[in-house]
């Protein structure tokens, strides 16, 4: 059974949805267990399967009875490697990392990835005491300013978010050397209206938008996405010069975890952070513990060599690729 909104059916029918993916999910038995891979490939030829692809998730090995062991994970790779597929990118959840790592599979590339995370069962005390005093204060400030937080599942809420992460992709694009054009096309190409328009569509009230109103005007929003007891703050977007003077995206962020943590959630995902970062320090700033995980490829030898080769022509160009990032 799926353990988190990444890796539902509705989630990969609304990645599909979107015309960008085909669902490659793969089905195998695991010493008599049915084991399953969520996976996605983007349409084209030579695309990755991935599971799942940036923006979208973990993925990782639902297995009943709780998480993938290392058989499990060298079953689900035989299963591949018979279907035909050489190209692979495997990001599982940070508690399956250790099943990924012992499975004695030779990987052709490891990479590591950063994520932050609240542990809700700790219950509603020691989630609220793991606050920092800053993000109290600022909440006290955004209801003393008369901030107003709801949460919607509709098409309006989601438009509403939209139209703020535009505003926002203009404000990215001023922090990076690119041109704002190159920036902005970027983003809603990876961004599209449509992608949250399918993913409400398919999750429906799993997918919660939260939305902050401030004199008359919706000025910060995110989108959290809920199945079972994980919740996943997957997106979050504002009008900086209205939202930031009376933080508004502490009050969302607060209202959102106290809505899991009430509804018996087991845990807040705040996706994929760079450590150090000040969307690092911000996490943090709500008790969110830093979890190291990976990504794992199965990809042809010609093509270890070349990406070896081409990062050694882009390494003086990083910095000039930044831009809105997913998790």
């Amino acid at each position: 059974m799926p353990t988190t909104p990444f890796q539902t059916p509705a989630w990969r029918a609304a990645a599909a949805a979107t015309g960008l993916f085909v669902d490659a999910t793969v089905v195998t038995d695991g010493a008599g267990r049915e084991l399953v891979l969520p996976a996605l490939r983007r349409r084209g030829p030579m695309r990755a399967t991935a599971s799942l692809p940036l923006g979208w998730g973990f993925g990782g090995i639902v297995a009943p009875g709780g998480g993938p062991t290392g058989a499990d994970v060298r079953a689900v790779v035989d299963e591949l490697g018979r279907r035909g597929v050489r190209l692979a990118r495997l990001r599982p959840p940070p508690e399956q990392d250790a099943a990924f790592a012992g499975s004695g599979v030779s990987w052709s590339l490891v990479r590591e990835n950063h994520s932050y995370e609240i542990d809700l069962r700790r219950g509603r005390e020691a989630v609220s005491a793991a606050f920092a005093s800053s993000v109290r204060r600022a909440v006290r400030k955004a209801e003393k300013s008369g901030v107003i937080v709801e949460r919607r599942s509709d098409m309006e809420a989601v438009e509403e978010f939209h139209r703020l992460y535009r505003l926002s992709v203009l404000r990215w694009a001023g922090e990076t050397r690119l041109p704002d054009r190159v920036v902005q096309v970027r983003a809603m190409r990876a961004e599209p209206l449509g992608k949250y328009r399918a993913v409400l569509s398919h999750m429906g009230d799993d997918c919660g938008v939260w939305l902050a109103h401030h004199a008359g005007a919706v000025v910060a929003a995110l989108v959290v996405l809920s199945h079972g007891g994980e919740h996943a703050y997957w997106r979050g977007a504002m009008d900086v010069e209205r939202a930031g003077p009376v933080r508004a995206n502490d009050l969302l962020q607060v209202s959102a975890i106290e809505h899991a943590r009430g509804s018996g959630g087991d845990r807040y995902a705040m996706g994929l952070t760079a450590p150090g970062s000040g969307l690092a320090r911000f996490k943090s700033g709500f008790g969110a513990e830093l979890k190291v995980s990976h990504e794992y490829a199965i990809e042809p030898a010609w093509r270890s060599l070349l990406r070896e080769s081409a990062g050694q022509v882009l390494v003086p160009l990083r910095g000039w690729a930044s831009g809105p990032a997913g998790s």
